[in-house]
């Protein structure tokens, strides 16, 4: 699980929907 918080919101994602969105957006 990861929680990011951004402009002051939660949000809880599970590991394979991170990885997912981190490689769409090239955030890593």
């Amino acid at each position: 699980m990861l929680i990011l918080r951004m402009k002051g919101v939660t949000f809880t994602f599970g590991a394979d929907f991170v990885s997912k969105f981190l490689n769409r957006h090239q955030i890593l």
